[in-house]
């Protein structure tokens, strides 16, 4: 018998590394704290704004702004390396769980599903344009846009950290 076979072990290990690879694509930018949350510049932040709260508006049970403006949230598909990397280290969730949570808002018509963008230069172009809006995104050097940069994923980390 061959050892090109698939029960060989060091097929079987190189099997396994290639499909995590492939499973969970991160950018060198996005494993070192890259992708920041976003906010339309006329968004009024709550002093009280934490890690929490933001898993509160991007589960859909915050819906307003303490100022009564709706919360309007913005993301990437389900498979986009930085939405992937958003959920995980920012939400401390997978993105289909989140994707679960959305469904049962829309079906129970308790909430609305965030709006879905193809790629991170139309997701800052809504979060700039649209009031009450947030999202996430990597920080491009020389960005003047009207979008406040409120949290890094390694402030994150801290569980006492504020907005």
């Amino acid at each position: 018998m061959s050892k090109a076979g698939c029960n060989h072990p060091s097929s079987l290990l190189a099997s396994l590394i290639f499909w995590l690879v492939a499973t969970f694509p991160l950018a060198a930018e996005e494993a070192t704290g890259a992708v920041q949350v976003i906010v339309n510049d006329a968004v009024e932040l709550p002093p009280s704004l934490s890690s929490g709260t933001l898993r509160s508006v991007f589960f859909g049970r915050m819906q307003s702004w303490p100022d009564g403006t709706p919360v309007t949230v913005f993301v990437l598909p389900e498979s986009h390396p930085a939405h992937k990397t958003f959920c995980i280290t920012f939400l401390k969730t997978f993105p289909y769980v989140l994707r679960k949570q959305w469904d049962q808002l829309t079906f129970t018509g308790s909430g609305n599903a965030p709006t879905v963008v193809a790629t991170t230069y139309q997701l800052y172009d809504k979060v700039r344009s649209t009031p009450g809006a947030i999202g996430y995104a990597n920080q491009l050097p020389g960005n003047d846009s009207p979008v406040k940069f409120v949290g890094s994923s390694t402030q994150l980390t801290d569980p006492k950290f504020r907005f």
